[in-house]
């Protein structure tokens, strides 16, 4: 499974008192490292202030373990605004796209488990699927179109019908994915 690295994201006001600090998975800049896209997160209050703080023009920092860059070069500029597209005109779909990607992860360890380990695959797996759920739950809430609710359902959709498949290749009855969390969590 992939491990996400966080970046820290610092915008510092001495005169005025002022420091925000977030925390960012996704950071797009240009050669000259001007800013051209962020995904952020975190408290509501410090969401709200850093994406003021950057749409008035104010200096960021943004401090990371290693640097990935995406655009290197000027003819790279339809694959960054492809990405920044996905990712600010329905950032939903982004993570429920990103939700269904770590589903296949575990459904794809899961398929590989030898045969005499498919029973402790499927507990691992049904682990990770309540969780995942539960992250379905939290993303669902904010679906705010039709659309929305349709990407939603859609997702929630294909979870189930993989863990239906798994539990089948193990002859178990399939349990719901809202009930798998229930039981999850008195566990």
């Amino acid at each position: 499974m992939r491990e996400n690295r966080l970046m820290e994201v610092r915008y510092q006001d001495s005169a005025q008192g002022i420091m925000l600090t977030g925390y960012a998975d996704t950071v797009i800049a240009d050669p000259q490292y001007k800013l051209v896209g962020i995904r952020f997160g975190g408290y509501p209050e410090m969401v709200q202030g850093m994406s003021a703080a950057i749409c008035g023009g104010a200096t960021v920092t943004v401090s990371a373990e290693e640097q990935t860059y995406l655009w290197n070069e000027p003819g790279e500029i339809e694959k960054v605004q492809a990405v920044l597209t996905r990712l600010c005109d329905d950032p939903l779909r982004t993570r429920l796209e990103e939700l269904l990607a770590k589903a296949a992860e575990m459904r794809d360890a899961f398929d590989t488990a030898p045969d005499n380990g498919k029973a402790k695959a499927l507990v691992q797996l049904r682990t990770g699927f309540a969780g995942l759920y539960r992250e379905w739950q939290a993303l669902d809430n904010t679906a705010a179109t039709d659309e929305q609710h349709r990407q939603s359902v859609d997702a929630l959709n294909t979870l189930e019908e993989m863990s239906r498949k798994a539990h089948e290749a193990c002859a178990f009855t399939p349990v719901p994915l809202a009930q798998l969390a229930v039981l999850q969590s008195a566990a």
